[in-house]
């Protein structure tokens, strides 16, 4: 179903001249008769068009940027934009979508999403992926921003428009325990037309933000919702990410005396924040405008970390009513014995009814390790008994909590470790395990199994992974794609390189030959928070075979010499080795063979190097 590339069928004997892809795969398919005399490709990676870099030279100067062919749907699916976007030194770059934003929805927006990352490589952090709302404006911390449009859709949607510009006040703020904000021109009165946001982001989840106001001159309103000027403090939801009316943002208007640091915000719920200024187009001038405030970070009341084979934990002032106050967020941090896996069974639950805003409503979610989804609960339904178990021996338990009523319980719950996990272990020097979720009500998982060797014969050794087997039905992916529900195994060393990565189905045996000293092996599938959905059938089903070989293993320089196992003998069958040479950082290894005698058939036994750390 791939668009076609140039005239789509080539045949006779003159030589076709292809167009460039419009994206970074090509699928070729040749036909020919017996005795046909065939034909040469030659193909080279080359940049994408649609890649920009866009300079920004002064505040008046700004930018639009728009995915191909807008506000019609792109010409061409399965295609990736880049834009990168530089300030001058000591400037922020503002994004700010206009016009419709029309994103194919997926899961976790993987099919797909914009994309905006805090500087200029695909490896700096992430602002946000978007796909399924128009996304506020976004400023960086620093001068450069990244933005990516990618579909993987056979049918993309519209697209988008954006503008980009230099950031008169606002930014994104990372990690930072003490953040000093004050108005644009403070101590000067700020000017008309205005508009910051600032985006502030926790060191960890395990925080709260707190807001002190220290001065507040706006225009005197009594109304802060129909205020000409404002300053906002808008919540984000911890689980999803999102900004969230609930609880409803805090808007600060008018003239205040000096408030020496009073708390006119509540803490947040989450461990991010985002604040919006604007000011209105009248003019007064005669007024002073100006304001100042701090955040402080502080570890958040409500997190309960449990080790144990058993217990029992409950919502905060169970059995009572909790009376009418903000919301709260809680979280339960609950660590089994290794082998055996968390099973939560609930006791009594009595929650606040929905209100009908659909992931809001969850009012406690379930994660396994490595932060991956398991389930969440609404409060309109009776849980009583119901049994959540993880995939792990950890649990993480989110609960929102808002009292509006103050007439209700909340829970208790308990948790055991009676039940396995349902996969991962050790693995030995040698042997095979088969995966299955036939027969598992998963539609989440995730299994990690580990291989260390002996510290004094590492360096000698070769641990080789080979892969049969079943992973997804879906034909039209990427592999990895991030945040994706499908199933994918990912080896990866000791240092969490990744050697390998397969989330198609397997034609034929993956096999990976590792020299380091440790090799993990992970099997996942995630989920996302609080919505559901239609998933493509799992048919996860691989088996593993693995051994070790006493060869190969990491060779440091200056100078080194390898030979194949028993040299100069006959090398034994059925072996492989690997070794990974690292030499001094700017130099260039050269390999000069002194002897070669190997089977002449290369699909039984060969020599293979690679220019990088890993056989990809």
């Amino acid at each position: 179903d791939s668009p076609a590339l140039g005239e789509m069928k080539y045949c006779g004997r003159e030589t076709p001249i292809l167009p460039e892809s419009s994206s970074n795969r090509v699928y070729i398919s040749y036909h020919a008769i017996a005795g046909a005399p065939g034909v040469i490709l030659n193909y080279e990676e080359v940049s994408f068009a649609c890649r920009y870099d866009i300079q920004l030279r002064n505040k008046s100067h700004n930018f639009t940027i728009s995915s191909p062919n807008y506000p019609q749907p792109p010409s061409t699916s399965h295609i990736s934009c880049v834009w990168i976007v530089t300030a001058p030194p000591g400037e922020s770059v503002h994004l700010d979508f206009v016009l419709r934003f029309d994103i194919k929805r997926s899961l976790d927006c993987s099919v797909e999403y914009v994309e905006v990352r805090d500087g200029g490589t695909e490896l700096s952090p992430l602002i946000g992926r978007y796909c399924n709302k128009t996304p506020i404006p976004q400023v960086t911390q620093g001068r450069r921003m990244y933005i990516k449009y990618f579909t993987d859709a056979d049918s993309p949607n519209n697209g988008f428009k954006a503008v980009v510009k230099i950031a008169t006040c606002g930014g994104t703020y990372f990690d930072e325990f003490r953040m000093s904000f004050l108005s644009p021109q403070y101590p000067k009165r700020y000017p008309a037309n205005t508009d910051c946001l600032w985006r502030i982001v926790g060191f960890n989840t395990d925080i709260q933000l707190y807001v002190n106001v220290s001065e507040l001159y706006m225009s005197d309103d009594s109304d802060c919702s129909n205020a000409q000027d404002y300053l906002e403090f808008i919540s984000v939801d911890p689980i999803s990410k999102n900004m969230t009316d609930s609880p409803p943002p805090t808007r600060l208007c008018g003239r205040h005396s000096i408030l020496n640091g009073t708390s006119l915000v509540p803490p947040s719920i989450s461990s991010e924040m985002y604040i919006r200024f604007h000011s209105g187009p009248q003019d007064v001038s005669s007024s002073r405008g100006l304001f100042a405030f701090v955040i402080e970070t502080k570890r958040r009341r409500c997190l309960y970390k449990m080790t144990a084979p058993t217990g029992m934990f409950t919502s905060p002032s169970y059995p009572n009513p909790r009376p009418q106050q903000n919301q709260m967020f809680c979280s339960w941090v609950i660590t089994v014995p290794e082998g055996r896996r968390v099973s939560v069974k609930f006791l009594d639950y009595d929650l606040e009814p929905n209100r009908g805003r659909d992931f809001l409503d969850y009012k406690l979610s379930f994660f396994s390790a490595k932060s991956l989804y398991i389930t969440s609960l609404a409060s309109n339904s009776s849980w009583n008994n119901l049994v959540i178990d993880s995939f792990t021996n950890e649990m993480n338990i989110h609960y929102m909590e808002s009292s509006i009523s103050g007439a209700h319980r909340g829970f208790k719950a308990e948790f055991s470790s009676d039940k396995p996990t349902m996969c991962g272990g050790q693995l030995e020097n040698q042997g095979s395990l088969s995966f299955s979720l036939l027969g598992q009500n998963a539609k989440y998982y995730y299994c990690e199994w580990r291989n260390s060797r002996d510290p004094m014969l590492s360096n000698q050794t070769t641990f080789t992974v080979t892969v049969n087997g079943t992973f997804n039905n879906m034909t039209k992916i990427v592999c990895p794609v991030y945040g994706t529900t499908y199933d994918s195994l990912i080896i990866q060393d000791s240092r969490s390189m990744i050697l390998e990565t397969v989330c198609e189905n397997t034609t034929s045996p993956v096999m990976v030959r590792s020299p380091f000293p440790g090799t993990i092996i992970k099997a996942r599938r995630r989920g996302s928070y609080g919505r559901q959905h239609s998933f493509p059938v799992s048919l996860a089903n691989f088996t593993l075979t693995y051994k070790t070989d006493q060869c190969g293993g990491i060779v440091h320089g200056p100078q080194a010499v390898i030979t194949s196992p028993g040299y100069p003998n006959k090398y034994p069958a059925n072996t492989d080795c690997a070794w990974n040479v690292k030499f001094q950082q700017d130099s260039q290894v050269h390999v000069k063979f002194e002897a070669v005698d190997l089977d002449p058939d290369c699909s039984k036994d060969f020599l293979r190097l690679y220019n990088g750390e890993n056989q990809g």
